[in-house]
Parts: structure tokens; C-alpha cells; sequence
């Protein structure tokens, strides 16, 4: 199992999934983002989605 961590203004975010597109824009490459770092992935309630393109401050992968 692995799940990769971001940072973005000065918080942490949980990468749960990748896109390439979604149903709301017409733009393409997507990443959906939880600031529940910590929670399930079935128990996630907040959830943002960012373009790809998005600057983050830093970004770390954990597999274990």
C-alpha cells in the first residue's frame, strides 16, 4: 500500500485519486485531494479537486 502526501498553503493533503477528466469542467487532468490525512478513505469527508497543473510546496510518497 502506498499513498503520497502534499503540502499546499501551509496544509497537508492526501492524494486519493488521479483523473483525467471529470464530469464539472471540460478541462483535462485532475487530482482529488482530502486534507483528512489520517481518516479511511471510506470515511473521507472533505475532498477538494485541483488541476494537475496545481503548484504544490512539496510532495512525498509512503509504501508500506
Amino acid at each position: 500500500m502506498a499513498f503520497t502526501l502534499v503540502k499546499m498553503n501551509d496544509r497537508l493533503y492526501r492524494v486519493l485519486r488521479l483523473a483525467e477528466t471529470v464530469g464539472f469542467s471540460q478541462e483535462r487532468n485532475w487530482i482529488l485531494l482530502t486534507p483528512d490525512v489520517s481518516v479511511p478513505e471510506r470515511k473521507v469527508q472533505h475532498l477538494q479537486w485541483v488541476q494537475a497543473n496545481t503548484r504544490f510546496e512539496w510532495s512525498r510518497t509512503f509504501n508500506f
